[in-house]
Protein backbone atom coordinates (compact mmCIF):
# COMPACT_ATOMS: atom_id res chain seq x y z
CA UNK A 1 0.00 0.00 0.00
CA UNK A 2 1.08 3.56 -0.72
CA UNK A 3 -0.41 6.64 0.95
CA UNK A 4 0.66 9.93 -0.56
CA UNK A 5 -0.02 12.76 1.89
CA UNK A 6 -0.16 15.82 -0.35
CA UNK A 7 0.00 19.40 0.80
CA UNK A 8 2.20 21.06 -1.83
CA UNK A 9 1.30 20.65 -5.48
CA UNK A 10 3.61 21.08 -8.44
CA UNK A 11 0.71 22.81 -10.21
CA UNK A 12 1.16 25.72 -7.80
CA UNK A 13 4.75 26.22 -8.89
CA UNK A 14 5.07 27.13 -12.58
CA UNK A 15 8.82 26.38 -12.75
CA UNK A 16 8.25 22.91 -11.30
CA UNK A 17 5.42 22.20 -13.74
CA UNK A 18 7.53 23.25 -16.73
CA UNK A 19 10.32 20.94 -15.60
CA UNK A 20 7.92 18.04 -14.94
CA UNK A 21 6.34 18.48 -18.39
CA UNK A 22 9.78 18.61 -19.99
CA UNK A 23 10.86 15.36 -18.34
CA UNK A 24 7.64 13.34 -18.05
CA UNK A 25 5.81 14.41 -21.20
CA UNK A 26 8.49 15.61 -23.62
CA UNK A 27 11.29 13.22 -22.71
CA UNK A 28 9.41 10.07 -21.69
CA UNK A 29 6.13 10.63 -23.52
CA UNK A 30 4.13 9.74 -20.42
CA UNK A 31 0.88 11.28 -19.20
CA UNK A 32 1.59 13.96 -16.58
CA UNK A 33 -1.59 13.51 -14.55
CA UNK A 34 -1.38 9.73 -14.19
CA UNK A 35 2.32 10.01 -13.36
CA UNK A 36 1.70 12.58 -10.63
CA UNK A 37 -1.42 10.82 -9.35
CA UNK A 38 -1.12 7.07 -10.05
CA UNK A 39 -4.37 5.18 -10.28
CA UNK A 40 -3.09 1.82 -9.08
CA UNK A 41 -5.49 0.20 -6.60
CA UNK A 42 -2.86 0.13 -3.85
CA UNK A 43 -2.38 3.96 -4.02
CA UNK A 44 -4.37 6.33 -1.81
CA UNK A 45 -4.06 10.06 -1.26
CA UNK A 46 -4.44 12.11 1.91
CA UNK A 47 -5.12 15.85 1.80
CA UNK A 48 -5.31 18.51 4.51
CA UNK A 49 -8.02 20.71 3.01
CA UNK A 50 -11.08 20.54 0.78
CA UNK A 51 -9.44 22.57 -2.02
CA UNK A 52 -6.76 19.90 -2.40
CA UNK A 53 -9.44 17.22 -2.31
CA UNK A 54 -11.29 18.96 -5.17
CA UNK A 55 -8.03 19.23 -7.11
CA UNK A 56 -7.50 15.47 -6.93
CA UNK A 57 -11.11 14.77 -7.86
CA UNK A 58 -10.67 17.06 -10.90
CA UNK A 59 -7.52 15.09 -11.82
CA UNK A 60 -9.71 12.00 -12.09
CA UNK A 61 -9.11 10.28 -8.77
CA UNK A 62 -12.15 8.66 -7.24
CA UNK A 63 -13.37 9.98 -3.90
CA UNK A 64 -12.91 6.46 -2.48
CA UNK A 65 -9.13 6.91 -2.89
CA UNK A 66 -8.87 10.34 -1.25
CA UNK A 67 -8.78 10.76 2.52
CA UNK A 68 -9.46 14.19 3.99
CA UNK A 69 -7.33 14.75 7.09
CA UNK A 70 -7.82 18.30 8.39
CA UNK A 71 -4.56 20.06 9.13
CA UNK A 72 -4.54 20.34 12.93
CA UNK A 73 -1.88 22.08 14.96
CA UNK A 74 -0.52 19.44 17.27
CA UNK A 75 1.73 20.11 20.21
CA UNK A 76 2.48 17.79 23.08
CA UNK A 77 0.24 18.84 25.95
CA UNK A 78 1.82 20.29 29.03
CA UNK A 79 0.88 19.34 32.55
CA UNK A 80 -1.93 21.61 33.69
CA UNK A 81 0.19 23.55 36.20
CA UNK A 82 3.04 23.96 33.72
CA UNK A 83 0.56 25.06 31.05
CA UNK A 84 -0.91 27.69 33.34
CA UNK A 85 2.55 28.91 34.33
CA UNK A 86 3.71 29.08 30.70
CA UNK A 87 0.58 30.92 29.66
CA UNK A 88 0.92 33.47 32.45
CA UNK A 89 4.65 33.95 31.84
CA UNK A 90 4.30 34.49 28.09
CA UNK A 91 1.34 36.81 28.49
CA UNK A 92 3.32 38.80 31.05
CA UNK A 93 6.52 38.81 28.92
CA UNK A 94 4.59 40.06 25.89
CA UNK A 95 2.62 42.57 27.97
CA UNK A 96 -0.62 41.39 26.36
CA UNK A 97 -2.99 42.90 28.89
CA UNK A 98 -6.52 42.08 27.75
CA UNK A 99 -5.51 41.22 24.18
CA UNK A 100 -5.90 37.66 22.98
CA UNK A 101 -2.82 35.97 21.54
CA UNK A 102 -3.05 34.83 17.90
CA UNK A 103 -0.30 32.29 17.24
CA UNK A 104 1.03 31.47 13.78
CA UNK A 105 3.08 28.32 14.50
CA UNK A 106 5.27 28.42 11.38
CA UNK A 107 8.55 29.57 9.96
CA UNK A 108 7.45 32.58 7.87
CA UNK A 109 8.68 31.55 4.44
CA UNK A 110 7.35 32.93 1.18
CA UNK A 111 4.69 30.26 0.66
CA UNK A 112 3.14 31.02 4.05
CA UNK A 113 0.59 33.80 4.16
CA UNK A 114 2.18 36.27 6.53
CA UNK A 115 0.10 39.04 4.94
CA UNK A 116 -3.15 37.42 6.03
CA UNK A 117 -1.77 36.95 9.54
CA UNK A 118 -0.85 40.63 9.66
CA UNK A 119 -4.25 41.60 8.28
CA UNK A 120 -5.88 39.92 11.29
CA UNK A 121 -3.61 41.96 13.56
CA UNK A 122 -4.37 45.18 11.71
CA UNK A 123 -8.13 44.63 11.75
CA UNK A 124 -8.27 43.55 15.38
CA UNK A 125 -5.27 45.31 16.91
CA UNK A 126 -7.34 46.43 19.87
CA UNK A 127 -8.25 42.81 20.62
CA UNK A 128 -5.35 40.71 19.31
CA UNK A 129 -1.60 40.47 19.49
CA UNK A 130 0.21 38.02 17.24
CA UNK A 131 3.23 35.80 17.54
CA UNK A 132 5.09 33.72 14.97
CA UNK A 133 6.98 30.80 16.44
CA UNK A 134 10.23 30.83 14.45
CA UNK A 135 12.17 32.88 11.93
CA UNK A 136 13.14 31.38 8.56
CA UNK A 137 16.11 28.99 8.43
CA UNK A 138 16.77 29.60 4.75
CA UNK A 139 18.85 32.76 4.15
CA UNK A 140 16.96 33.32 0.88
CA UNK A 141 13.74 33.76 2.91
CA UNK A 142 15.19 36.37 5.29
CA UNK A 143 14.70 39.48 3.07
CA UNK A 144 10.97 38.81 2.72
CA UNK A 145 10.67 38.13 6.43
CA UNK A 146 12.52 41.37 7.22
CA UNK A 147 10.08 43.28 4.99
CA UNK A 148 7.14 41.87 6.96
CA UNK A 149 8.82 42.85 10.24
CA UNK A 150 9.39 46.38 8.93
CA UNK A 151 5.75 46.64 7.86
CA UNK A 152 4.59 45.43 11.27
CA UNK A 153 6.73 48.12 12.90
CA UNK A 154 5.54 50.81 10.47
CA UNK A 155 1.89 49.92 11.13
CA UNK A 156 2.52 49.53 14.87
CA UNK A 157 1.01 46.05 14.80
CA UNK A 158 1.06 44.19 18.09
CA UNK A 159 3.29 41.36 16.88
CA UNK A 160 6.06 39.26 18.34
CA UNK A 161 8.36 37.40 15.96
CA UNK A 162 10.26 34.25 16.91
CA UNK A 163 8.41 33.41 20.12
CA UNK A 164 9.93 29.93 19.76
CA UNK A 165 13.42 31.26 20.51
CA UNK A 166 12.40 31.73 24.12
CA UNK A 167 9.57 29.23 24.52
CA UNK A 168 8.79 25.70 23.39
CA UNK A 169 5.93 25.03 20.98
CA UNK A 170 3.80 23.47 23.77
CA UNK A 171 4.37 26.60 25.87
CA UNK A 172 3.46 28.88 22.96
CA UNK A 173 0.36 26.79 22.28
CA UNK A 174 -0.61 27.01 25.95
CA UNK A 175 -0.36 30.81 25.77
CA UNK A 176 -2.32 31.08 22.52
CA UNK A 177 -6.00 31.92 22.48
CA UNK A 178 -6.23 31.41 18.70
CA UNK A 179 -4.09 29.87 15.97
CA UNK A 180 -3.88 30.53 12.27
CA UNK A 181 -2.19 28.27 9.70
CA UNK A 182 -2.78 29.97 6.37
CA UNK A 183 -0.63 29.37 3.30
CA UNK A 184 -0.55 31.15 -0.03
Amino acid sequence: PLLSHLHDFAEDRPDNMRELRRIIVDHFGADLTTTLYPSAPHCRFAVINRADQRRLLAAGLGSDRIDYLPNPIVAAPLETTRETTAREQIRRDLNLGERRLLLYPVRPISRKNIGEFMLFLALFSDQLAGAITLEPNNPAELPGYQQWLQLATKLALPSFPALGRRHTLPEAMAAADLCVTTSV
